[in-house]
């Protein structure tokens, strides 16, 4: 009896000894360990590979410039461009109507190079020689409907430099970029009597609140070996087209995507927490596309640089991940150099979260709160899952072999 009392006073008093040498986790630490717990349960139990760094290569370097854009330019969106929303019937239906309500209405000036040009609309007006303009040379008259033979939409600088508006002809013709031109003057090619006129009317018009600009277009033809004639009507609805100007949305070398550790708690792997593009250079760029977290969180270990403050809204509220408002981008200089995608998961990004800056990371092989993608890529809106998504996501993850882009 008393050897076995003796047992049990050791074995207290080790595992006394072993109770007060563990040092309690921090709830920072906790935080982190729910959110690899629950990274690892998305990417359903696979093993992450050693070697997977997230897309954070120093293989990822700045890009070589391209040369002089022309207007026949099928990468708009790769070049940053915002591409214009289709033209609604409600737009063609105002727009058709105020150039039908007014004849011979004055010009506006506009005076844009970087523009878009849109179809809008193509009315099916007949023409007669009898009434409209001038029978041929033996006295003949002839119908025919305008919009049909209004081909070559061509537009000018005001040095009278004119560029054709490729695939706008005979009413066809979706949407065009052009780039180093102009809106000084606007001209079509009549095709029935090879004529070309400049009967063109530009416009600013309102559309439920939204002023755009339209180009209307009055048919005439002149030159037709028989003599015969259609003349202007002044009303320019026979062609419309809209003249959107360029926008370009600022994008960097690398998008870095991240998750505020949240998603540990709701299963929310959207991964738009922040998007921010990093343009390489000695004093590197930063630019801020989205904050769809609520949490506060900030770039470079800066207060000012609290992704909510800088878009100027308030922190419970999300930008440009459709559950809040929408703000341009914000460009700011990072203030150090970053040459390469290694470098630039260097910057610090941090949330503040019960109590405490937690940083997000990207560890090879390691669950990770932050991922490297490329300007292109389309971020997410809120609550949408990342592997649903994007499907090949989960096995870019856990599959060294993998070597094709998951979006």
């Amino acid at each position: 009896m008393k050897k076995l009392m003796l047992i049990s006073f050791a074995a207290l008093a080790f595992v006394g000894c072993v109770k007060n040498d563990v040092t309690p986790l921090t709830q920072q630490e906790i935080d982190k360990q729910k959110y690899d717990q629950a990274f690892r349960n998305y990417l359903e139990g696979k093993s992450i590979p050693s070697s997977q760094d997230w897309g954070f290569s120093a293989d990822i370097t700045a890009e070589t410039t391209r040369g002089t854009v022309d207007v026949n330019s099928n990468e708009w969106e790769q070049k940053g461009y915002v591409i214009p929303a289709a033209i609604t019937q409600r737009e063609v239906d105002v727009v058709s109507a105020w150039f039908a309500s007014n004849r011979y209405p004055q010009s506006e000036p506009l005076d844009v190079s970087d523009f878009f040009v849109q179809n809008v609309y193509a009315a099916n007006i007949t023409y007669n020689t009898e009434t409209d303009g001038k029978n041929d040379n033996n006295g003949t008259s002839h119908s025919e409907n305008g919009s049909a033979h209004m081909d070559y939409i061509s537009c000018s600088n005001k040095a009278g430099t004119w560029d054709h508006i490729n695939n706008f002809n005979a009413n066809s013709g979706q949407i065009q970029h052009l780039l180093n031109s102009g809106t000084y003057a606007f001209s079509f090619h009549d095709s029935y009597g090879d004529y070309t006129s400049q009967k063109f009317v530009l416009r600013a018009i309102s559309v439920d609140g939204v002023v755009g600009y339209y180009v209307g277009f009055d048919y005439e033809s002149y030159g037709k070996s028989d003599g015969s004639e259609f003349h202007a009507d002044g009303y320019y609805t026979d062609r419309i087209i809209k003249i959107v100007p360029g926008k370009i949305v600022p994008t960097g070398n690398i998008r870095i995507i991240a998750e505020d550790l949240s998603a540990a708690e709701d299963g929310d792997f959207d991964f738009n927490d922040i998007v921010l593009d990093v343009k390489f250079g000695g004093n590197a760029q930063l630019i801020l596309h989205a904050a769809g977290g609520t949490l506060p969180l900030r770039i470079g270990g800066k207060d000012e640089w609290e992704v909510h403050q800088l878009f100027g809204v308030g922190q419970n509220q999300m930008v440009n991940t459709g559950a809040g408002p929408e703000k341009d981008p914000v460009v700011f200089d990072y203030g150090s150099p970053i040459n390469n995608g290694a470098e630039a998961n260097n910057i610090k990004i941090e949330v503040f979260k019960n109590g405490a800056w937690q940083t997000l990371t990207a560890q090879k092989g390691e669950p990770t709160s932050k991922l490297a993608v490329d300007k292109n890529y389309k971020w997410l809106g809120e609550r949408q899952s990342i592997k649903k998504e994007y499907p090949t996501f989960v096995e870019w993850a856990t599959n060294a072999n993998f070597k094709s882009k998951w979006w």
